[in-house]
């Protein structure tokens, strides 16, 4: 598997957060700023557990992709993600 393939991946995977049924999942959600602050005072984002689950899985998988799609564009082949072997899955 390589880079292009994994950052589709995370493409995919933010595509189904989105389309839970709670709704709000994604960019229209709270920012990780926002649910942290919360998270750190000891309690929830929202009433919604499932939600706070599922906007904090969307904003790490944003995080990710923001990571894998500046590794891809390196101009050194041996930096970034083309360094470390992916997994076979």
């Amino acid at each position: 598997m390589n880079k292009p393939e994994v950052i589709e991946l995370v493409k995919e995977a933010m595509d189904y957060a989105e389309q839970m049924p709670m709704g709000g999942i994604g960019e229209h959600g709270p920012t990780l700023e926002e649910m942290t602050a919360e998270h750190e005072k000891g309690r929830p984002h929202s009433d919604d557990a499932c939600f706070d689950n599922a906007q904090m899985i969307w904003l790490k998988l944003k995080q990710a992709l923001t990571i894998l799609e500046s590794a891809n564009n390196t101009t050194a082949p041996a930096q970034g993600l083309d360094a470390v072997p992916l997994p076979k899955l």
